[in-house]
């Protein structure tokens, strides 16, 4: 019940049902704000890591990184060839699985009273790293015939 992120979807959920409308100009305001929410939590992110954060929690975010940018993508897409998907669904299935950890975990650890450091240094290298991880995959997809 203090999860921010469930907070919010329950209130927008409610506000959509309601039928009411946000008047343009609140709806524009909304925008901008919601084109600042990333921008600002990567802000947030790199404020909170530091190097002493990085060596102490380093196999822990590496472990969870190389999990996130290279063995989930793997099994998902090892797991979706038995079940006929092919070409750019798998391309796909591997984008999605294989995407950088997201800056809202960030948030949702500080919230819960959870190890932000180890989220911040996860989301940091997930996204440095799903770059280069990203590509290889698609070129080994490309060299196996997969796509």
């Amino acid at each position: 019940m203090k999860n921010p992120l469930i907070l919010g979807v329950v209130a927008g959920l409610l506000f959509a049902v309601s039928g009411l409308h946000l008047p343009a100009w609140l709806h524009t305001s909304g925008e901008y704000f919601a084109n600042l929410t990333l921008p600002l939590a990567l802000i947030s992110i790199g404020g909170t890591m530091s190097v002493t954060a990085i060596r102490n929690a380093s196999r822990t975010a590496i472990g969870a990184s190389l999990i996130k940018m290279v063995w989930l993508p793997l099994a998902g897409v090892l797991l979706a060839l038995p079940f006929g998907f092919e070409g750019r669904q798998l391309a796909l299935i591997m984008l999605y699985l294989g995407s950088p950890s997201a800056a809202t975990s960030f948030v949702m650890a500080k919230a819960m009273g959870g190890n932000a450091e180890l989220a911040a240094n996860i989301i940091a290298i997930t996204t440095l790293g799903t770059g280069l991880t990203i590509t290889l995959g698609i070129f080994a997809m490309q060299l196996t015939g997969l796509i």
